[in-house]
């Protein structure tokens, strides 16, 4: 083993004074206009963001939902109407949290649509959410185009979308 210091540094001098370090300099703040895109007018990157995440919370809702509903029933603590009885107020309110998170979730895929390919494919996306498997396709298709846009544009995406608190 050789005698030298490592990294090929110079001994170390107790008396020799500190190296001058030049004084942090914080980033500069990015402004309004270097987040948008060119050619589009308010914070689209935002807009994105914020219907990415209501899908994303919408599908997490109804999924959450659904399983908690029939693990009630397969536990036996919910026994449903039978074909022919009027729904109790429980099941109807299963349902209607379903419908609605389908609505919210059809609707934000539709807005997000449009801010990303346009009226006329968003259009055309929001009526295709309304197919039931085929809707599960679009969501997903629109979803992962809006996770692209986002990181292209440096924002981090997390498991329940961007968080449009952070997009400047």
């Amino acid at each position: 083993m050789a005698d030298y210091p490592p990294y090929d540094l110079p001994p170390f001098d107790p008396s020799s004074p500190p190296p001058l370090v030049p004084p942090a300099v914080p980033p500069p703040i990015p402004t309004q206009a270097a987040c948008m895109p060119s050619g589009i007018s308010g914070n689209p990157l935002r807009q994105i963001a914020r219907y990415q995440r209501a899908i994303c919370l919408c599908v997490l809702t109804g999924m959450l939902v659904f399983m908690a509903f029939h693990a009630l029933i397969q536990l036996r603590l919910y026994q449903p109407a039978s074909r022919g009885q009027m729904p109790d107020l429980f099941g109807m309110l299963v349902v209607l949290v379903l419908i609605g998170t389908n609505l919210i979730a059809t609707v934000s895929t539709f807005s997000l649509a449009i801010r990303l390919h346009g009226a006329g494919i968003g259009v055309l996306m929001g009526l295709l959410t309304l197919i039931p498997l085929v809707g599960l396709v679009v969501l997903l298709v629109v979803f992962r185009q809006a996770t692209c846009v986002l990181k292209r544009h440096g924002i981090r995406v997390g498991l329940l979308g961007a968080n449009p608190n952070t997009i400047c």
